[in-house]
């Protein structure tokens, strides 16, 4: 099997091994005269190493070039960790395209997934300008948006919150660590304490910002901003989880790293560039900061 081969920096030192039972370090693979190598490189040279744990390590080194010998991984390795909802926690964005396409017809309408994809990751009043825009001024919006909402909690409550992969390996991690976490959600107040409520997550975050108690809805950085205050935490030692262009633009402008894990749409280049890894579920998201924090571990035995 080939893989796409994926660059690695070579400014990062680990100590220990990338996997148990074998004695290859991060520093022994990356030490090369050409100043690096690719995944595809490292597995040819040692076949017998699994490429989704080097992955998950050679990112996190990718993504910190400062990480080295004479620095300390504790100013680079976040310290909080904060959560989009819809499409990162939930597996939400399909229900709520199934339910608007279902309240649509109701009312004569066409939905179109285009457009319901222009509106992932934005505000209400975004989402409500999108809609005006595309069907008109006499575009029945309260009467649909009503609709919509009545099916999507129905089928929450008969079927139960929707979890993502990985979701609740992540949060027990994060427990293990001690690490607090927040959720930023574009979605009101109301939605976002009822879906936690559902889900039995409501006490398992710090803190929780909704749409509609900032200014500015993603891109701009304000909810993310004030998520990191609830914390008491600055932002760059804040890790964002995102899976829309929105949010990944919001958590860069907030001067935060940023992990998509894609949902209903794939991240473009441009979008991907902003981000230190995306990765294709919170499983993945757990590894990444296991890898980060078998780093800060050999620097501290080390110091």
């Amino acid at each position: 099997m080939t893989h796409d081969p994926i660059e690695i920096n070579p400014g990062i030192m680990c100590g220990k091994p990338v996997i148990k039972g074998t004695r290859i370090t991060v520093e022994q693979i990356l030490r090369k005269p050409s100043g690096g190598m690719t995944v595809n490189e490292i597995i040819a040279d040692h076949p017998h190493l699994i490429r989704d744990d080097i992955h998950a390590t050679l990112t996190f080194a990718a993504h910190n070039p400062g990480v080295g010998r004479h620095s300390s991984l504790t100013q680079y390795f976040p310290a909080v960790v904060i959560f989009d909802m819809d499409g990162l926690m939930f597996d939400s964005e399909r229900l709520v395209l199934h339910t608007w396409t279902r309240a649509m017809a109701d009312f004569g309408y066409q939905a179109s997934e285009e457009v319901f994809q222009r509106s992932v990751g934005q505000t209400m009043e975004r989402t409500n300008q999108v809609l005006r825009e595309e069907y008109g001024a006499d575009f029945l919006l309260d009467e649909t948006n009503q609709r919509t909402s009545e099916y999507y909690w129905q089928a929450i409550d008969q079927q139960g919150a929707p979890l993502k992969p990985g979701l609740l390996a992540l949060l027990d991690f994060l427990d293990e660590q001690d690490m607090k976490r927040a959720v930023a959600s574009s979605s009101d107040r109301r939605n976002i304490d009822r879906m936690l409520a559902s889900a039995g997550l409501t006490g398992r975050f710090a803190a929780t910002m909704a749409g509609d108690e900032v200014q500015r809805g993603k891109p701009a950085p304000d909810i993310f901003l004030r998520a990191a205050g609830l914390l008491n935490v600055a932002p760059d030692r804040c890790l964002v989880l995102e899976d829309s262009e929105a949010g990944t633009r919001a958590a860069a402008a907030a001067g935060m790293t940023c992990i998509i894990v894609p949902d209903l749409i794939e991240p473009n280049p441009e979008v991907a560039a902003l981000a230190a890894a995306v990765l294709p579920d919170l499983y993945a998201v757990r590894e990444w900061l296991k890898a980060g924090l078998a780093v800060l571990d050999s620097q501290e035995s080390r110091a």
